[in-house]
């Protein structure tokens, strides 16, 4: 089982990251561990996989900007870590069931 203390280090990296291109690898380096370890003890720690939890890292970053109109939704997908705003835009909608713009316009009728 990974120790809080890694817990804590992989959180915050990927916390501070999450709007760069981090691999695995990378972040088993980082850490100090094989990236075939550390996966494994991510799942463990987390219920879900790396790539599971750096997307869900980004599109919590990404709903709390959307929930502010400072910002386009393509300029949003590339502060979160996205090259492609439509890629980031499916995985938006597979993650919460809705577009980002869909998303914006139903946070900004809440507010109203």
């Amino acid at each position: 089982m990974l120790s809080e203390v890694y817990v804590e280090k992989i959180e915050d990296y990927i916390s501070e990251n999450y709007n760069k291109q981090i691999s695995l690898v990378h972040l088993a380096n980082y850490v100090g561990f094989s990236s075939y370890y550390l996966s494994k003890l991510m799942k463990e720690a987390f219920d879900i996989n790396y790539c599971e939890y750096l997307t869900k890292i980004r599109v919590e970053k990404a709903k709390d900007l959307l929930q502010e109109r400072e910002f386009t939704i393509s300029e949003i997908s590339y502060k979160v870590g996205y090259s492609e705003p439509k890629y980031f835009s499916n995985v938006f909608r597979k993650m919460e069931g809705i577009s980002p713009s869909e998303y914006r316009k139903r946070f900004i009728k809440e507010l109203a």
